[in-house]
C-alpha cells in the first residue's frame, strides 16, 4: 500500500483543525493518531439500515397522526418531561 499524505492545513477549516489540536493535545496524542482513530471509529460503526418502505410506513403512520388531531401539544409534553426530571433529582 503507497503511503497517502494529506494537507489538514488545506483540507480542513481553520477552526475544526483548531478543535482537532485541541483535542489532539488533551488526550496527548498526535493530531495524526487523533485522525486514525477517529477514521477507524467512523468506518467500524455500522451504517444505518433502516429499510425505505419502514422510513415511509412511519412517515405515513406519523403523517395520519398530525392530520387527525393524535397530537400531544408540546407544552405538555416539556411540562411532563420537567416533571420527569424534577421526580428523578435532575435540577438542570
Amino acid at each position: 500500500m503507497n503511503d497517502l499524505t494529506i494537507d489538514l492545513t488545506q483540507l480542513l477549516p481553520p477552526e475544526t483543525l483548531k478543535r482537532l489540536q485541541a483535542e489532539s493535545s488533551q488526550q496527548h496524542v498526535s493530531l495524526s493518531q487523533l485522525v486514525r482513530d477517529a477514521i477507524e471509529v467512523y468506518l467500524d460503526e455500522p451504517l444505518e439500515d433502516t429499510p425505505d418502505e419502514k422510513i415511509i410506513a412511519d412517515f405515513k403512520e406519523a403523517w395520519h397522526q398530525a392530520m387527525t388531531g393524535q397530537v400531544y401539544p408540546i407544552d405538555d409534553l416539556l411540562s411532563r418531561l420537567r416533571e420527569e426530571d424534577e421526580a428523578n433529582g435532575d435540577q438542570s
